[in-house]
């Protein structure tokens, strides 16, 4: 029996990786992660409680979590249909991602000349900004395109 070469267990293991998907029921435990920590967050900001930055910090990348979660999980069909799908949504998400992150600090600094702020300055756009626009225009994209396709 031949061994395999290099390259085809190379080209096995990127298939590994392309195919990854999650079971269809993590989309419903990553949703209730997201929006249990979404909404922690929010409560905590109108109740006025005072949070360190640290559950701040954490409570944010447990939202990313989960909407990870729900965009790794698969559908309960998944066919190449399905995988066309992701495709263009993870192609829409990355140019609305770039278009975003190069725009946003345009954008803020001309509201704040706008609003008469005397010293308006740069803001760069941080790193949840950017994943949660991603991830959650992945999620709308990918949604979009099944509806319009059914």
């Amino acid at each position: 029996m031949a061994k395999e070469t290099f390259c085809e267990a190379e080209e096995r293991r990127l298939k590994k990786i392309v195919n990854f998907g999650l079971p269809n029921h993590y989309k419903k435990i990553g949703i209730a992660i997201a929006v249990l920590s979404f909404l922690t967050l929010i409560i905590l900001k109108i109740t006025g409680v005072e949070i360190s930055e640290t559950l701040k910090f954490i409570s944010k990348r447990v939202v990313l979590l989960g909407l990870l979660i729900v965009v790794l999980s698969r559908e309960k069909v998944e066919d190449e249909m399905m995988l066309a799908i992701r495709g263009k949504a993870l192609a829409g998400a990355f140019v609305g991602g770039a278009v975003y992150t190069l725009i946003y600090p345009a954008i803020t600094y001309a509201a704040a000349v706008v609003m008469g702020n005397k010293t308006p300055k740069l803001v760069d756009t941080g790193d949840f900004q950017i994943l949660w626009f991603m991830l959650f225009m992945y999620l709308l994209f990918f949604y979009l395109i099944k509806k319009n396709l059914k």
